[in-house]
């Protein structure tokens, strides 16, 4: 299903401040260039021949006037590429154009035009290709309005983006699978994918392949699992312990890098943000309990022998249908919470039903402790207590 297409041409420059004025001489200079790290780009080759004006500022050129390549070197794909534009005071401005040709036939491949204001992407981008046709927008360097993207496969992609350049939501996805069409409809929620369901196109079938959640403390829910977003807003690598499927903007950057040109350029050196999501703990969870704090809970002023006889005095002997008690012994793990009431009851081990109900219930009747305490704080502490039925 994924499309290949050649990686865009992009010049970057570096950011210095430019302090001149039109008296400067402005000179043409016309020949091989060694290409700029920063010069990302269909072209593939360490040298290129280009055209460019410029002035001097001290021992510094800046570019200034127009710019264009030409006799460039064959891409990775196996195109050549024909890129102009403009520079003002050393930042790109207006529009640029890339024109691709067949480096066998000279046939024309391909046509990209996007645009700069003061050195960052801003207005309409568009490329056609010959089955192959994208149209956006950029603001401020970040995706801006609606995507759409088709080709003469049956695939096509459509959807919008927020104010901060994330997809925003419902994007509709159409694909061949073995000659049948299918749609998938995603729901984005600033960047994420909140649900996203595929329709196959032959028989009407719905599959939901996933339905997220929102949690009342902001984290994203999955089944049982909680992820945390991250935002990626400073052309910084990021590393996800886990991504499920499809849900992130990890999705869109796929689609964007394999099948739009330039997105993946924009997302390094630009500072495209998109949304990555990390595993981590459910924050409505409680916090593990102590086995030993500093300052152990104590009940009724005294420890949890206090608690123990506290218990042996409030036990109800469950009677057997013979109208015998029933005696064993129940092992008990229970949690001091940190507002002193007991909670979090289990049973380890019970010689007898009843007399595991009735171990729970009167632990349940507690009353109050006072909590435990760690480097001064108040914490959450368990205890194993063993209760004695005896006959």
């Amino acid at each position: 299903m994924k499309l290949r297409t050649i990686i865009s041409v992009l010049f970057i420059v570096p950011l210095w401040t430019i302090n001149t004025s039109m008296a400067q001489t402005i000179k043409t200079y016309n020949g091989p260039l060694k290409t700029p790290a920063s010069m990302i780009s269909s072209i593939r080759s360490d040298i290129i021949n280009v055209s460019y004006q410029y002035y001097e500022d001290g021992d510094e050129r800046v570019w200034h006037g127009t710019f264009y390549t030409s006799n460039v070197s064959p891409s990775l794909l196996g195109c050549l590429a024909n890129v102009s534009g403009h520079y003002e005071h050393g930042k790109q401005t207006g529009q640029w154009t890339e024109t691709w040709f067949d480096n066998i036939s000279g046939k024309t491949e391909g046509l990209l035009k996007y645009s700069f204001k003061s050195g960052k992407l801003n207005g309409a981008y568009t490329f056609q290709k010959e089955d192959l046709s994208i149209n956006t927008s950029f603001n401020e360097n970040k995706f801006a309005g609606t995507l759409t993207a088709t080709t003469n496969q049956g695939y096509s992609i459509k959807g919008q983006f927020d104010e901060q350049g994330l997809a925003s939501g419902e994007w509709i996805e159409q694909y061949k699978r073995r000659g049948i069409q299918y749609i998938r409809k995603y729901i984005y929620d600033h960047g994420v994918a909140m649900r996203i369901v595929e329709f196959d196109n032959s028989t009407g079938t719905k599959t939901v392949l996933l339905e997220a959640t929102k949690s009342d403390y902001g984290t994203i829910v999955i089944g049982d699992q909680h992820y945390k977003t991250i935002l990626n807003d400073s052309c910084s690598n990021l590393i996800y312990d886990y991504i499920p499927l499809g849900n992130s903007s990890e999705s869109m950057i796929d689609f964007l890098e394999d099948e739009m040109p330039l997105y993946h350029w924009i997302e390094r050196l630009f500072g495209q943000p998109f949304v990555g999501l990390k595993r981590t703990e459910d924050p409505g969870k409680p916090e593990s309990p102590y086995l030993r704090a500093e300052i152990m809970p104590m009940f009724q002023g005294g420890d949890l022998n206090n608690f123990h006889s506290w218990v042996q005095q409030n036990l109800r002997q469950p009677i057997n249908t013979e109208g015998e008690k029933i005696a064993g012994r129940v092992i008990c793990h229970f949690v001091v919470e940190k507002d002193g009431s007991v909670g979090y009851i289990e049973i380890q081990n019970s010689t007898d039903p009843s007399l595991s109900n009735e171990a729970i219930r009167v632990l349940e009747s507690s009353p109050k402790w006072e909590p435990g305490k760690q480097s001064g704080q108040v914490v959450r502490v368990k205890f194993t207590l063993p209760i004695n039925f005896k006959e």
